[in-house]
């Protein structure tokens, strides 16, 4: 079931990136951004499929997103896509006030935090 909050919120963003499609010129944006919010709900409500996607696209890793000086390669894109996902459910959750700190989840949170600084 999905959670109201994330409802509300992928109506705000479809509505954002509906009106920024219809006044702009480059549709390649709007298209661009229906579809990364369409795989956000998927990966919202079934993050299980991410991982099978990920695992059946490792292999071709020579497969890439390239659009002018961009180069990305496609599992990149969805392993970035769950991380938004998984963050974002995490932060519905801490707003909701049914967060729980699990160590299990963030056990390499600490090692993350001393390699960004």
């Amino acid at each position: 079931m999905i959670n109201k909050n994330l409802f509300v919120v992928i109506l705000i963003a479809i509505a954002i990136v509906v009106l920024f499609g219809l006044f702009s010129a480059q549709s390649l944006l709007f298209f661009a951004g229906l579809g990364f919010l369409t795989i956000f709900a998927l990966f919202y409500v079934k993050p299980e499929i991410a991982l099978y996607i990920i695992a059946f696209i490792y292999p071709f890793t020579l497969f890439k997103f390239v659009y002018g000086s961009i180069d990305v390669e496609y599992v990149d894109i969805v392993a970035l896509i769950l991380f938004i996902t998984f963050f974002v459910k995490e932060l519905i959750k801490l707003l909701d006030g049914k967060f729980k700190f699990d160590k299990k989840i963030f056990i390499g949170g600490g090692i993350y935090l001393l390699f960004l600084i």
